[in-house]
């Protein structure tokens, strides 16, 4: 009897792939094949000269301990099956004992109280949060102090370009005036880092440093730093996107501990996330079909080179880029994970439960049980 003719779309991709992997895999025997003594030797050989070439600027990772001792146990170590058992243990004290920093608070909690400020880092001591994340820029007279944006346009009624603002006119602004919560915080400062730093070493919190600026100053900045207040081997991570700048950082100092901050699509487009969408960076489409390659080729060296190179501790990725592979992989790289930036409940209690992994965050609101 005459069989009805149907048309299966996943029966017939799978036809197409079939054929396609194998057309490849021909094409790569025979290439395999004819290649002569000289091409294979010379391959040989440019494989050699890489890996000696990476050998050679690869900066050891710190030891194990310090390590632990500036970003708490390893969460995937003490739960490696991935059954996280700290929201049932029932003991704080061994939460304490195991030295777990689940939350760090994005700009000292930058909801709770003006961002990047002093008041914002007492704040978080005084609600039980042991580590705070901060960024670092400079002014136009080369002083180091703590500011996010480009400009003071979001967090004040003023204006102007913070790269080129003086620090007695960026002293001069009161950084609570947009804040929804600025009735308590009225007067807050633009705070110096070395004040950042001298605050947390008292408070005995632990610091993310996040590198704002491009400008290769700051490498001798967070050197200087560290010379002067040696305690902040054991209490601080300096992170950043330029990967440039970490290499000399850690060139310099390979006892700092350093992390790489990434998401998808990081050179292309200005935003990313399910919640803010993706807003092209160029219009113009050759400059943004460029960054995505750029964007291609960089997600390709993180992942299996620039992390051993460079010697990171953790990366800092975001948060709708986390999967199980992903923190998995970086895993079995003995580099940690920290997501950002976790503000919904519910985001909080699956990354930090299920998956194993401390977030960053802007809200210490409701308080988490495991800080």
């Amino acid at each position: 009897m005459f069989k009805p003719f149907t048309f299966d779309l996943s029966v017939f991709q799978s036809c197409v792939y079939f054929w396609c992997y194998f057309y490849c895999t021909f094409i790569l025997l025979f290439e395999a094949i004819s290649l002569s003594v000289f091409m294979g030797a010379l391959i040989t050989l440019a494989i050699i000269f890489t890996y000696i070439l990476l050998w050679h600027f690869t900066i050891p990772r710190p030891d194990s301990a310090l390590i632990s001792e500036v970003l708490g146990e390893n969460p995937q170590l003490m739960y490696p099956d991935k059954t996280l058992s700290l929201s049932t243990s029932g003991n704080e004290n061994n939460i304490e004992e195991m030295n777990f920093f689940a939350v760090i608070a994005h700009r000292g909690a930058g909801l709770d109280a003006p961002e990047n400020s002093l008041s914002a880092f007492r704040q978080c001591h005084e609600r039980g949060c042991r580590m705070v994340e901060f960024d670092v820029a400079m002014t136009a007279d080369d002083v180091a102090v703590l500011f996010h944006d480009d400009t003071v346009d979001r967090l004040t009624h003023s204006t102007g370009v913070v790269q080129n603002m003086t620090w007695a006119q960026l002293q001069a602004l009161d950084i609570s005036q947009k804040h929804p919560l600025q009735e308590r915080f009225v007067g807050e400062r633009v705070a110096l880092f070395k004040e950042a730093v001298q605050l947390c070493l008292e408070l005995d919190i632990r610091m993310i440093i996040d590198i704002k600026e491009e400008s290769l100053k700051m490498v001798q900045v967070i050197l200087d730093m560290f010379k002067e207040y040696p305690q902040m081997y054991k209490r601080a991570m300096v992170s950043g996107f330029n990967p440039v700048i970490i290499y000399m950082i850690r060139s310099r100092d390979p006892r700092i501990v350093c992390s790489l901050a990434w998401r998808p699509h990081y050179y292309a487009c200005s935003n990313y996330g399910r919640e803010s969408g993706s807003v092209r960076r160029y219009k113009n489409v050759f400059c943004h079909v460029t960054a995505c390659l750029v964007d291609l080729l960089s997600s390709w060296m993180l992942t299996h080179a620039a992390y051993h190179v460079l010697g990171l501790s953790a990366v800092l990725l975001h948060k709708d880029a986390l999967t199980w592979e992903v923190v998995s992989n970086w895993e079995k790289k003995n580099v940690r994970v920290i997501a950002w930036t976790v503000n919904r409940p519910q985001e909080k209690q699956f990354i930090s439960r299920v998956m194993n992994v401390a977030y960053i965050t802007d809200t210490l609101a409701p308080l988490h049980p495991f800080m």
